[in-house]
C-alpha cells in the first residue's frame, strides 16, 4: 500500500525471492536491490546501511580514448581499462545469489557485472581489451553492418541502431547486447569496463526492431539515470578488486557527460500538501517523511524547499512531493470527506446517455454485446509495431468483425440453444485519420427460421428510430442486398441485408438527437443469471423424428429419449411438428458433448441405437 505490490514469494534454497511489481514511474531506480532497500527503509524508518569505501588503485596510464558521435542517443559513457585479470573463481555467495535470481554463472567478470546491475540497477559490460582495435566509438550502425552477439546470433543492423564499436566494426548493440568478437573468456588479461546511459526511446525501438530483450535493455528503456552510471562503475570496479586482488590496476575514468543531470529544488507550501491530501499532516510529520526518502528539506515561512537528488527523476513538480508524503504517511490514515453538495442540475453527458440507452434497447430485445479487435489487415492508419501480420492497420469498420462473429456463433447455435444470433457492438473505427464511434448490429438465422433477415434488420432500425426519437433517419434502398442510412440527405451508415448487418456513424446520429434533460433510462430487472462451466471439446448433432399416438406429448417423447442418452446429451429442442391421421410427428435435435474428451461418431451412434430401440419397443415409429 505504500509503493509496490508484492505479487509472490518463492522459497529458493535458504533464500526467498520476492516478485515485486515495479511500475514504470519508479523503474529507473527501483529495478534494483538498492531501490527496494531504499523504499523499505523509507516505509519502516530503518536507515540504509552506510556504503563501504569503493575506491580502487588507479594507475598512471592515460584514460581510454572514447569518441561519442551521437550525444543525443548516448547521454553518458564511462569507460576504464583494467589490467591484471588472472585466474579466479566467482565467490560462492555471489554465484548462489545470481542462481536464485535465475542467472547462470559464466565467469567472474561477467558474474560481477550482472551482480552489480542487480545490486544498484545500472547495466554494465566488459570487453576483452586485447580484442579491441584502437579507440571506442559510440555511433550509429551502417546499413547492412553485421554483428554476432554473445549468443552466437548474427544480426543485420541499420542506421537506426546505436552501436559500441572500435576501428574494425561493432563490438556491441548499445544498451541491449554485447558482441562475440570482444567477449571476455578464460584467457582474458585486460578488460575495458563500460557503464553508460542511453536514450530510453531508442533502446525500446531498437529492441523491438531486432526482437532482442535483455535485463539491460529493460533498465535502459525505463530511463536509467546518468548518475547511476558512475555508481555502477565504482561498484563493478570494487568487486573486481575484491575477487582478483591487488594485482589489478585501474586506469582513470573516461567520462563523457555533456549535459549533467543536477539536483533540483522544488518549492511547496504546507497548506498545498494538506489541501491535496485532505489531511492535516503536521509540519514535523512532513519533514520526517521526506527525510526517510533522503530528501533535504528546508522550511521557511510555511514553505518547504526540497532538494531532490538527480537520480529521483520521478520527482519534478509539487504534486509529486504530495504523493510521496501521502503514500508514506499512509492513505489509510486519511479520513474520507463528504463531497460538497451540488447546486443546481448538472448537464447530462449526451454521448454517454444515448450510448447506454442504445445498449439497453438492444439488450432488452435479445441482443448480446460483443467486443472485437481494433486491428485489421487493411485500413487507413498503419500500426508501427503490429502484434500480428493480419493486424497491422486500425479498422475502418465494425461490419467485417460482426460478420465473423455471426458466423462463429451460428456454428454453435445448436449448442447454445439459439434460433437466432443477435449481436451488436459499439466501438471506435478510424477513417481517413479520424476516430469515429460506430454502432453495428448483426442478425443471423439458424436453419428452419423463416423470418427474413432483411425484415429483422428493418424492424431493429425502426425500433431504434422510435426509441431514440431519430425521426430524420431514413433508408435509401438500393436493391434487395441492402441500402444506405441517410440523415438529412447525408449518408451516415449502411445496411447489408445479405449478411444481416447494419452499421451507423454513432457520433453523427447522437449529434442529431435532442439534449436529454433527465436520466429517464429504465433498466428492466432481469431474472437471476446462472453461470456454469462449458466443455472445450466439440459437440455432435443428431436429429430424430418419431410418429407417436396423438395422446403422447413432445414432453413424453423427449423424456423417454433422455433416459437412454445420459449426461452426454447437453441440449435438445423440437424443430418440427405435424399431425397425420391419428398420429403426431415430433422432430428433435439432440446435441451431444463430453467434458472429458472428443466424442466419436461411433459412440454417439451407439447411443442413438439405444434410443431407436426403446422408441420401437413402445410401438412408436422412427421416421
Amino acid at each position: 500500500m505504500h509503493v509496490f505490490e508484492v505479487e509472490g514469494q518463492e522459497k529458493v534454497g535458504e533464500d526467498t525471492v520476492l516478485d515485486v511489481k515495479v511500475l514504470p514511474d519508479r523503474a529507473h531506480y527501483a529495478l534494483s536491490h538498492f531501490g527496494i532497500a531504499y523504499e523499505v527503509s523509507a516505509i519502516t524508518g530503518i536507515p540504509l546501511k552506510k556504503e563501504r569505501d569503493l575506491t580502487v588503485k588507479v594507475g598512471e596510464r592515460e584514460p581510454l580514448k572514447v569518441v561519442v558521435e551521437d550525444s543525443k542517443s548516448c547521454r553518458r559513457y564511462i569507460a576504464r581499462v583494467v589490467e591484471g585479470i588472472g585466474n579466479a573463481e566467482t565467490p560462492k555467495i555471489i554465484k548462489e545469489r545470481l542462481e536464485t535470481l535465475g542467472q547462470r554463472s559464466i565467469n567472474p567478470v561477467v558474474d560481477l557485472a550482472n551482480y552489480a546491475m542487480f545490486d544498484v540497477g545500472q547495466p554494465l559490460h566488459a570487453f576483452d581489451a586485447d580484442k579491441v582495435k584502437g579507440s571506442i566509438f559510440v555511433r550509429r550502425a551502417k546499413d547492412g553492418e553485421k554483428i554476432t552477439t554473445l549468443d552466437n546470433k548474427e544480426v543485420v543492423l541499420n542506421t537506426n541502431v546505436l552501436v559500441i564499436a572500435d576501428e574494425v566494426g561493432p563490438l556491441a548493440i548499445a544498451g541491449i547486447k554485447g558482441g562475440k568478437r570482444a567477449e571476455v573468456d578464460s584467457n582474458t588479461k585486460r578488460i575495458i569496463l563500460e557503464s553508460a546511459t542511453f536514450d530510453p526511446a531508442l533502446i525500446r525501438k531498437t529492441g523491438s526492431y531486432l526482437n532482442i530483450k535483455t535485463d539491460a535493455s529493460k533498465r535502459f528503456e525505463n530511463n536509467a539515470p546518468p548518475a547511476g552510471a558512475f555508481l555502477g562503475m565504482i561498484h563493478f570496479s570494487k568487486r573486481l578488486e575484491d575477487v582478483f586482488g591487488d594485482s589489478l590496476t585501474f586506469s582513470p575514468l573516461s567520462d563523457f557527460y555533456p549535459e549533467q543531470a543536477l539536483d533540483r529544488d522544488i518549492k511547496i507550501k504546507i497548506d498545498f500538501i494538506q489541501g491535496r491530501l485532505g489531511a492535516k499532516i503536521s509540519e514535523k510529520e512532513i519533514i520526517e517523511v521526506l527525510g526517510r526518502l533522503y530528501l533535504k528539506t528546508v522550511e521557511k515561512g510555511g514553505e518547504f524547499t526540497i532538494t531532490v537528488p538527480a537520480w529521483r527523476q520521478d520527482l519534478v513538480i509539487p504534486d509529486d512531493i504530495v504523493e510521496e508524503v501521502g503514500r508514506l504517511y499512509g492513505y489509510e490514515k486519511i479520513k474520507p470527506v463528504l463531497l460538497p453538495k451540488i447546486k443546481g442540475e448538472l448537464p447530462i453527458n449526451k454521448n454517454f446517455y444515448y450510448t447506454n440507452k442504445i445498449r439497453l434497447i438492444l439488450e432488452e430485445r435479445g441482443f448480446s454485446e460483443i467486443y472485437t479487435s481494433s486491428f485489421d489487415k487493411k485500413g487507413d492508419l498503419e500500426v508501427l509495431y503490429p502484434v500480428a501480420s493480419d493486424k497491422n492497420f486500425l479498422r475502418t469498420e465494425l461490419s467485417k468483425s460482426m460478420e465473423g462473429a455471426l458466423q462463429f456463433n451460428l456454428v454453435n447455435a445448436d449448442l447454445l440453444g439459439l434460433s437466432q444470433i443477435k449481436l451488436f457492438e459499439i466501438g471506435k473505427v478510424f477513417k481517413n485519420g479520424i476516430e469515429i464511434n460506430s454502432l453495428c448490429v448483426g442478425i443471423s438465422n439458424t436453419k428452419g427460421i423463416k423470418t427474413k433477415v432483411n425484415d429483422l434488420i428493418r424492424d431493429t432500425r425502426e425500433i431504434l428510430i422510435k426509441e431514440l426519437g431519430a425521426d430524420v433517419l431514413t433508408v435509401c434502398t438500393i436493391d434487395d442486398s441492402g441500402g444506405l442510412l441517410m440523415l438529412e440527405n447525408k449518408q451516415i451508415g449502411t445496411i447489408n441485408s445479405i449478411d444481416g448487418i447494419l452499421e451507423v456513424d454513432l457520433d453523427v446520429l447522437i449529434e442529431s438527437l435532442p439534449q436529454p434533460k433527465t436520466w429517464n433510462i429504465q433498466i428492466t430487472k432481469k431474472d437471476t443469471v446462472i453461470y456454469k462451466s462449458f466443455s472445450k471439446y466439440p459437440f455432435i448433432i443428431r436429429d430424430i423424428a418419431v410418429f407417436v399416438p396423438s395422446d403422447v406429448t413432445a414432453k413424453d417423447l423427449i423424456s423417454t429419449i433422455k433416459k437412454e442418452t445420459g449426461h452426454l446429451l447437453v441440449n435438445d429442442y423440437i424443430f418440427d411438428e405435424f399431425k397425420k391421421a391419428d398420429k403426431t410427428s415430433y422432430a428433435f435435435r439432440l446435441v451431444f458433448q463430453s467434458f472429458e474428451k472428443t466424442l466419436t461418431d461411433e459412440e454417439v451412434n451407439k447411443i442413438m441405437e439405444k434410443v431407436n430401440a426403446v422408441v420401437t419397443t413402445k410401438g412408436w415409429q422412427v421416421r
